[in-house]
């Protein structure tokens, strides 16, 4: 389980905000705080600030790779991963993620290209368009994009390749919507192999979510910790020996649970319950000024009226606000990026929550882990390298102990892969600027 971008302090922000929201002692903690076990360095082969793609590689061949990398080492050659290792070995395989399927954490599980941006390729290779023929057995998350061509409504592929067509045509399941993945009946009712892609590109906020449209996968850290508890309650339910082992690729945005906010010092304040009065993300509400400012005259009252009631107030919570505020808001209409930055940031210093990048961040992150097996739990609980998780570790150490535990040979994988498709076209641009807005906003 990847907790993408999420480090200590979205853990401790995660736990005091459930204590505010839902009234318990301060003493209380999450479910995954019970079965802390080690903490993770995260630097990739090129860089002591990893990327998704290189930090995913690393769980998933247990090798160190450049920023951009997936599921390939540092010369381009492809590598076996974990989950093609057990699927020839004949275990159920399946990949469920609130991003886009085609995002460079899953698709370093299964796929193999240069650049975290070949979307269309991991596409088709997630499908079994490569050497080994189909590995994933279940595929549920967002990203309907890159597998239909652009002709199609809501389509984002260079090439005229119907994938979901031709997914259906060789037998795989579909769902698209809410009605279909209900008809999973929570999994009673699945035939596999299952593809479900229940939005455009990444699935919403839950914040953000109409429920009625897409299934409620929580894209929070309170959320996350419970669905870590589901998981827990299944490995109980079972005689089967199984283990969860959830971590970070990195930290994102260097938060921190407090901010310096005023010349005087100390300054020790963090103020959790003011997110609580939040109604939608940035990302939601930038979308929602963007689209009104194309309604009305962005000087008219009617326009500084919605920002201030609408936005603001009822949607933000904040009624402090000043009239610069408004007036920076109207300023930033026609900037999303900049508008983003600057929504967020007036419910951060409210809060006086902290961050000091846009970005990824150099920070440890936290191993958790959990098995109904003693013989796992002896294992889990050593703290040499490559044969335990106890401690501080390299993250290669996590994919090599799957490697190691369940017995399989990554380097045997690796030679079935070698013949992959895996570098872009001549007209791949790798040094083309690939805003993280492109997904998030969709203006």
């Amino acid at each position: 389980m990847v907790t993408d971008g999420m480090g200590p302090a979205s853990l401790l922000l995660a736990r005091s905000f459930k204590q505010h929201r839902d009234q318990l002692d301060l003493s209380e903690v999450l479910n995954i705080d019970k079965h802390f076990i080690g903490t993770s360095r995260t630097r990739s082969n090129d860089s002591l600030v990893t990327d998704s793609a290189a930090g995913a590689t690393a769980f998933s061949c247990g090798l160190k790779s450049y920023n951009g990398a997936i599921g390939v080492d540092s010369d381009k050659n492809p590598c076996g991963t974990i989950l093609e290792a057990l699927k020839l070995q004949g275990y159920l395989t399946g990949l469920v993620v609130t991003t886009r399927i085609t995002d460079a954490t899953p698709a370093a599980f299964s796929a193999h290209v240069d650049y975290r941006f070949q979307e269309d390729l991991i596409a088709e290779q997630q499908l079994g368009g490569y050497s080994l023929g189909r590995q994933v057995d279940l595929i549920l998350g967002g990203g309907r994009c890159h597998f239909l061509p652009s002709s199609v409504p809501g389509g984002c592929r260079a090439d005229d390749r119907n994938l979901i067509e031709e997914a259906v045509a060789r037998n795989y399941s579909y769902v698209g919507d809410r009605a279909g993945f209900d008809a999973l009946n929570a999994g009673k009712n699945v035939t596999l192999p299952l593809l479900g892609l229940l939005a455009r590109t990444d699935i919403p906020y839950d914040i953000d979510r109409d429920a009625t449209g897409v299934p409620l996968f929580g894209r929070t850290s309170v959320a996350y910790d419970a669905a870590y508890k589901k998981v827990l309650d299944f490995i109980d339910s079972t005689d089967v020996p199984t283990v969860a082992i959830s971590t970070s690729d990195h930290e994102t945005g260097g938060l921190v649970t407090a901010r310096q906010v005023t010349p005087n010092y100390p300054d020790y304040l963090w103020y959790p319950s003011v997110l609580l009065n939040c109604t939608h993300s940035g990302e939601y509400l930038t979308r929602k000024v963007f689209g009104k400012r194309k309604q009305v005259d962005t000087q008219s009252a009617a326009f500084t009226e919605f920002i201030a009631k609408e936005i603001v107030e009822a949607d933000m919570g904040i009624l402090d606000y000043t009239q610069d505020e408004i007036d920076q808001i109207r300023q930033y209409s026609a900037r999303p990026e900049a508008l983003l930055y600057f929504l967020n940031n007036m419910v951060s210093a409210r809060s006086q929550t902290g961050w000091t990048t846009h970005g990824h961040s150099a920070v440890d992150v936290n191993i958790y882990a959990y098995s109904n097996s003693e013989y796992i739990n002896d294992r889990l609980y050593r703290r040499d390298a490559y044969t335990g998780l106890l401690g501080n570790h390299e993250n290669i150490e996590i994919g090599t102990f799957m490697e190691t535990l369940t017995g399989v040979n990554l380097k045997e994988v690796t030679e079935l892969v070698r013949d992959t498709k895996h570098s872009p076209g001549a007209t791949f641009d790798a040094t083309a600027k690939h805003s993280m807005f492109e997904h998030a906003l969709e203006l």
